[in-house]
């Protein structure tokens, strides 16, 4: 009996999946407008292929994290402090695209959020990252920490 009970329990942990706690990694990007601090979720830096599987047309995906210094406004009015937003980057062409993105206050409360439909065939669609923008900047961080986070699993 003894041994049936502690063959369950080990197969009731072996079922579990841990989930891992959220990285935000400070990019260093901001405007000069807002100051705002840009982070990206370094945990959740994943990669996947474009339709056509060709393992050198991928594109990566991560939340981008934004702290603004002073409130922001949205279209209905109500302000926000801090803006959560799903990225979906092109590394090899630059471009660069947002799925969802949400709005909190100050305190955390969440004020709002937005959807778009992003199509995942390829990047054609996508906006280009202009030089020395906000927008390039980040896409240049997620693409660089996720490169960086490859090699460092593939020498453990």
């Amino acid at each position: 009996m003894k041994r049936l009970l502690l063959i369950g329990v080990l197969l009731l942990n072996s079922q579990m999946v841990m989930a891992l706690p959220t990285y935000w990694l400070d990019i260093n990007v901001s405007s000069i407008d807002h100051g705002e601090q840009t982070s990206i979720d370094y945990t959740n830096l994943t990669a996947y292929y474009f339709n056509s599987y060709d393992k050198n047309n991928y594109y990566v995906t991560t939340w981008v994290q934004k702290f603004y210094l002073t409130d922001q406004r949205l279209a209905n009015g109500k302000t926000y402090h801090n803006e959560k937003s799903f990225w979906y980057v092109d590394c090899n062409t630059e471009k660069y695209t947002i799925g969802d993105i949400a709005y909190y206050d100050r305190t955390g409360k969440f004020v709002g959020s937005s959807t778009s439909y992003v199509y995942t065939y390829s990047s054609n669609g996508w906006a280009r990252a202009i030089p020395n923008s906000i927008g390039h900047g980040i896409g240049d961080a997620i693409c660089t920490h996720y490169q960086l986070k490859m090699r460092s699993q593939k020498s453990k």
